[in-house]
């Protein structure tokens, strides 16, 4: 398993102070800052976290916890902000966390309420306090987010001392014990989400479904091309050069190493322009509104396109998906 310490992760270190070459000495684990990201195994991604274990503050795990802290696209995230309440959220931030690293999220129901347990991907690799901590912190924003409430857990603990901070973020006093446990009320977890939207979801999930299965097949080159054109495509800054640049490659590497995973960097933009365009009609947007964030600078050229990828004008598509049209 191959795990990705991006760019927006050190950035955000660097906000809070934290020298990730510092990290990375200390750790034993050769700088390659020069490759916009930090391609680890799930050992050497240990030993970066554990090491910045030792270095980070409370308060910084606080702002890593804070789901309106985190500036792009996570499927984790957004699945679970989707739901129609905390109970769904919850099965599907379990379900989808692997996409995102190497943390697994055990869910136990029972009468009246459920418990949530963390453990590393290799289980014989205790987490380390900032990840266990952290993980716990952001479930808890992630429901409050959710619900705009303020939930409380019923019971939170870990081998650790939470501190002040986190104890006050938590709302209750924390229990010290030999594992984890994150217990939340069921009456808690049934509120209704405010964030949820359900027509964007529905049309998501085949996709994160997709990625789900294909962890452990798929190309990892291809998953973060595929993460830097969701971002790149909306500026209409996606070109290979660009994305092979925040890659850390050449063109050519980047070329011929997309065609080893069975692949190439047109089709890549490709299938993710068409997967952001169905997104955005789920959300009713213009046509002229989707043909920009998409990377069309004239509408005219977005509708050829669409008329490419589908065979159907956008009237025709509507009329068929939608039970109405608009002029184009």
């Amino acid at each position: 398993m191959k795990l990705i310490i991006t760019k927006q992760f050190q950035s955000f270190l660097k906000e809070l102070g934290i020298d990730i070459r510092l990290i990375l000495q200390r750790a034993q684990l050769s700088n390659k800052l020069w490759q916009e990201e930090l391609v680890y195994n799930a050992q050497d991604y240990y030993r970066f976290m554990a090491t910045l274990d030792k270095l980070i503050t409370d308060e910084a795990i606080l702002a890593l916890s804070r789901i309106e802290n985190i500036k792009m696209f996570v499927p984790a995230f957004f699945a679970a902000l989707s739901s129609p309440d905390g109970w769904t959220a919850l099965q599907r931030f379990s379900k989808y966390k692997s996409l995102i690293g190497p943390v697994k999220v055990q869910i136990h129901e029972k009468k009246d309420e459920v418990t949530v347990n963390y453990a590393y991907f290799s289980s014989q690799l205790p987490l380390p306090r900032m990840l266990l901590l952290q993980e716990q912190m952001l479930l808890l924003s992630l429901l409050r987010t959710g619900t705009g409430t303020l939930i409380l857990p019923r019971q939170i603990s870990s081998p650790y001392d939470y501190g002040s901070i986190l104890e006050n973020e938590a709302g209750i006093l924390p229990q010290k014990s030999a594992g984890n446990l994150l217990v939340l009320s069921k009456t808690d977890l049934e509120k209704p989400f405010i964030t949820e939207n359900n027509v964007m979801w529905y049309h998501l999930e085949p996709s994160l479904n997709q990625q789900l299965s294909q962890l452990d097949h798929a190309g990892r080159l291809t998953q973060a091309v595929q993460t830097e054109l969701l971002s790149a495509i909306p500026s209409s800054q996606f070109s290979l050069a660009i994305i092979a640049s925040r890659l850390g490659l050449s063109s050519r590497t980047l070329q011929r190493q997309l065609a080893a995973e069975h692949t190439t960097f047109k089709d890549e933009v490709i299938q993710m322009q068409k997967f952001m365009t169905f997104s955005y009609l789920d959300l009713s947007m213009s046509v002229d509104d989707i043909a920009y964030l998409v990377g069309y600078s004239e509408k005219s050229a977005f509708l050829r396109a669409f008329k490419k990828w589908t065979g159907k004008t956008l009237k025709q598509y509507k009329k068929i998906h939608y039970c109405k049209g608009e002029k184009e």
